[in-house]
C-alpha cells in the first residue's frame, strides 16, 4: 500500500497533467535547409519538433502545444508587424517556449529575445557540443534556461521526455499561482 508521500505525489501529477498550458515550441521549420553544424536535414528537426508537441499534448491533456507558425491569426496587425513583433506577443501569450536550438532560425530567434524582459519563458535545449563554449552566442544565452543534449538523447527521444518533465515543473508553477505569465 503506498504511503502518504506516494499518494500526494499520484494526486499531484494528475492535477499536473490536467494543467490548462500554452506552450510554443520553436526549432527548424519545414523547409529550413541544413543549418548551424547539425549535419542533419531540418526534416529531421522539424520532425523532433513535431514528436515534442505531440508528447506534451499527450502528457498534458488540457493544455495547447504551437508552433508560431500556427499562431499568426493571433496577432492583431500581423501583416502589418515583423515576424520578430508577431513572436514576441505569441510569447506573451504563452505560458513557456520549448526551443529546440538545432537551426539559425531558432539561433536568431534565440538572440532576438535574449535581453527581451519576456526571456524567462525561453527553455533552450542546444546540443552538448556547445556546452561551455565562449563564444558570441553563447554569451546571449546567459541568464537564459539552458539545458543541453547528446547525440543519444536526441536519436532515442528521451529529449522529448526532458522536456515533459520540465513542463512538469511549469505546470506547478502555474497551478501554485507562481508562473510568470
Amino acid at each position: 500500500m503506498p504511503g502518504a508521500f506516494a499518494k500526494n505525489q499520484q494526486k499531484l501529477e494528475k492535477r499536473l497533467r490536467e494543467q490548462e498550458l500554452a506552450v510554443l515550441v520553436w526549432g527548424s521549420g519545414r523547409a529550413s535547409g541544413e543549418h548551424y553544424g547539425s549535419g542533419r536535414a531540418s526534416g529531421e528537426h522539424y520532425e523532433k519538433r513535431q514528436k515534442i508537441r505531440k508528447a506534451l499534448e499527450e502528457h498534458f491533456s488540457k493544455s495547447e502545444v504551437r508552433f508560431s507558425e500556427d499562431l499568426t491569426h493571433l496577432v492583431p496587425s500581423a501583416g502589418d508587424v515583423g515576424i520578430g513583433q508577431q513572436e514576441e506577443y505569441q510569447l506573451a501569450l504563452s505560458d513557456t517556449c520549448v526551443v529546440l536550438d538545432t537551426s539559425a532560425g531558432p539561433a536568431a530567434e534565440i538572440a532576438y529575445f535574449a535581453r527581451n524582459p519576456l526571456k524567462h519563458k525561453l527553455i533552450v535545449f542546444t546540443h552538448d557540443r556547445h556546452k561551455g563554449s565562449e563564444s558570441f552566442p553563447a554569451q546571449l544565452r546567459e541568464g537564459l534556461e539552458h539545458h543541453f543534449y547528446s547525440d543519444a538523447e536526441y536519436a532515442s527521444c528521451s529529449l522529448v521526455e526532458r522536456i515533459c518533465d520540465r513542463m512538469r515543473h511549469v505546470a506547478l508553477g502555474k497551478l501554485l499561482g507562481v508562473s510568470p505569465v
